[in-house]
């Protein structure tokens, strides 16, 4: 079967301290691998997409966890790089608490991701049947590299008609807003469905509105036929949060009334994506968007980067109260 979905980004692991325990006092770690654009893919694979991972990691040790986690949760690993140099990113978690921050410190600099070359990636190969291309402003920042690939695999796959999904997710101890907006404009472009949160619209593109139903004319000036986020909105009482995309000029709004106990929210947002991508490929945006939603909460439940939620665990998920709007 031809693969559906391909991702590019560097994986990165995690060291999370156990719960109750200040990063300053830590004597022990919890290992995860993870990264977004691998958390896409993981995510996507338990709700039935095939997907590869496109990358570049060391050939000995933390290289090989990436691959190996790839592979045992069903995604195509063949075309991650293999390099006899180098290392894989590392980033430091702390769970806090109500009264204490959670809080991320990365260790990613230089890693063998950031050596990757045009020249190493067979876009045309690679893509070849593939129905959607996803990558991240993430990927973007992390040098010449990395961002002419990425360039290269967004231009190949508008060539072969193949879907080009981005999610903006910036960070700011990567790069300023402006070099953030002046690296994606062009890929912006020719992308076809952009995952962004309100933040990161006002951050990066200086659209300043508290919905995508507020931003309306300026969501339709960027030219790009889907946008879809997930928000808080004060209108929408007892949802937690409200997910909704722009799909050619018309809002679709999904509201969910459940409430969700947090395990652990990172990769949320990837698996948000991951979802939306499932319902995208069955060419249903109010689909998508619910199990976007769903993926998301799930995700919340769960300890590590991605979910494991299968299509199942989803539809059944989906059994509570909901109301779609369209305006």
């Amino acid at each position: 079967m031809d693969v559906q979905l391909v991702t590019f980004g560097e994986p990165l692991i995690r060291l999370s301290v156990p719960r109750g325990i200040p990063m300053a006092h830590a004597r022990s770690f919890d290992a995860y691998v993870g990264g977004s654009e691998l958390n896409v893919a993981i995510a996507a694979s338990y709700l039935g997409v095939s997907c590869k991972f496109v990358s570049k990691v060391p050939a000995k040790g933390p290289g090989q966890m990436v691959v190996a986690a790839a592979r045992a949760n069903g995604v195509d690993a063949s075309d991650i790089v293999i390099s006899q140099r180098g290392r894989v990113g590392l980033y430091f978690h702390d769970f806090g608490a109500s009264q204490r921050p959670a809080s991320v410190t990365y260790d990613r600099f230089p890693s063998t991701f950031q050596s990757v070359t045009t020249d190493e990636v067979d876009w045309e190969r690679i893509l070849g049947g593939a129905r959607v291309f996803h990558s991240s402003g993430i990927t973007a920042a992390l040098g010449a590299g990395a961002l002419g690939t990425l360039q290269a695999g967004v231009d190949t796959a508008k060539r072969m008609n193949v879907t080009v999904s981005f999610d903006i997710n910036y960070r700011s101890a990567l790069w300023s807003p402006t070099a953030c907006r002046e690296a994606l404009e062009p890929i912006l472009k020719k992308v076809d469905v952009l995952f962004t949160s309100m933040g990161d619209l006002r951050t990066v593109l200086g659209i300043n509105a508290p919905s995508l139903a507020a931003a309306l004319p300026d969501l339709a000036s960027l030219g790009i036929p889907i946008i879809a986020g997930v928000y808080n909105d004060p209108d929408f009482r007892g949802a937690p949060w409200i997910a909704q995309a722009f799909v050619r000029g018309e809002i679709i709004t999904e509201q969910r009334d459940f409430t969700v106990d947090t395990v652990d929210r990172i990769g949320a947002g990837d698996a948000f994506a991951a979802g939306f991508v499932r319902g995208y490929l069955g060419r249903d945006i109010e689909a998508a968007l619910r199990y976007g939603t769903a993926m998301m909460a799930l995700k919340n439940s769960m300890l590590g980067d991605y979910c494991w939620a299968t299509i199942d665990d989803v539809d059944e998920f989906l059994l509570g109260s909901a109301a779609m709007v369209k305006r």
